[in-house]
C-alpha cells in the first residue's frame, strides 16, 4: 500500500524462495497484490522456528520521490495441520507489516503489534486505541505490555479513582470503559452497596464509552457497569 502520497504500484509481486525451499505451487495475483501457497507436505521436514521464506520483490514506479514510502501487509494469514486423519485444523498465524522507504532511512519505528491482534480487539489497523502505548481500558498496562503477556487489552475496567476526569463538570461522577460491540451494558449506582439503581445502559461500539451521574447528593456512593444477560 502507498503511503505519504506515494504513487500505486502497477507491476507484479513476486516471491524469490530462500535456499532450498520449494517454489510455491498456488499463485494468485489480483491488482497489485498476490497469494502463495503451498499444499500439504510440500515441506519436508516440517518447518519450525524461524524461517525465512525469501524476498519479496515489487518495483517502486520511478515517479515515487524520497521520503514516501510503501507498507507491505500480509492478508488472510493461515496455515492448515491434516496430519490428523481426514480433519483438517486451521491454525491462525500472526503477521507484522513492513515498511519500504523511498531514497531514505526508515523513518519509523518497526511495527511491533501484529495486524491480527489489532483487528481481532479493535476490529481496525488504524484505530487510535490500538496504539502502541494505549491503554484503552485503564488498567494501567498499554497495548505492547498487553500484546506480550497475551492479555486482553479491551477489558472492561473502572478507571482508578485517581484518574483526571473522575469528577464531571456539574459536579456529578464519571465513569469510562471500553465498551465491546457485541455487548450491551448496565450501569449501576448505589450507597450500601445492597441496593443498586440503574444509571444508565449503553451499546457498546467497540470504543470507550463515558457515563455522567448528576445525583451524587450522599456522602458516600458506589458504581458498577455490569454486562446486560
Amino acid at each position: 500500500f502507498p503511503d505519504n502520497g506515494a504513487p500505486f504500484i502497477a507491476g507484479p509481486v513476486a516471491l524469490q524462495m530462500a535456499g532450498t525451499l520449494p517454489p510455491p505451487t498456488i499463485v494468485a495475483s489480483k491488482f497489485a497484490g498476490a497469494g502463495f501457497g503451498w499444499p500439504a507436505g510440500a515441506f519436508s521436514p516440517p518447518l519450525e522456528g524461524t524461517v525465512a521464506f525469501g524476498q519479496l520483490r515489487f518495483t517502486v514506479p520511478a515517479e515515487a520521490k524520497t521520503g514516501q514510502s510503501y507498507t507491505v501487509r500480509l492478508s488472510a494469514v493461515q496455515a492448515n495441520d491434516i496430519r490428523y486423519e481426514t480433519l483438517s485444523r486451521l491454525f491462525t498465524l500472526q503477521s507484522l507489516p513492513a515498511h519500504v522507504w523511498v531514497g531514505t532511512s526508515a523513518q519509523t519505528s518497526p511495527d511491533v503489534l501484529s495486524d491480527e491482534w489489532k483487528l481481532k480487539f479493535f476490529g481496525s489497523l488504524t484505530n487510535k486505541l490500538a496504539d502502541l502505548f494505549a491503554d484503552p481500558d485503564g488498567d494501567g498496562k498499554n497495548n505492547l505490555q498487553e500484546f506480550l503477556a497475551g492479555t486482553n487489552p479491551t477489558e472492561h475496567q473502572i478507571q482508578p479513582l485517581d484518574s483526571e476526569w473522575r469528577h464531571a463538570r456539574n459536579n456529578g461522577f464519571k465513569l469510562r470503559w471500553f465498551a465491546q460491540g457485541d455487548k450491551t451494558y448496565i450501569v449501576e449506582a448505589s450507597s450500601d452497596m445492597i441496593t443498586w439503581t440503574e444509571v444508565a445502559r449503553v451499546t457498546g461500539a467497540d470504543n470507550l464509552k463515558e457515563v455522567v451521574d448528576s445525583q451524587t447528593q450522599s456522602d458516600q456512593k458506589f458504581y458498577r457497569v455490569r454486562v446486560a444477560p
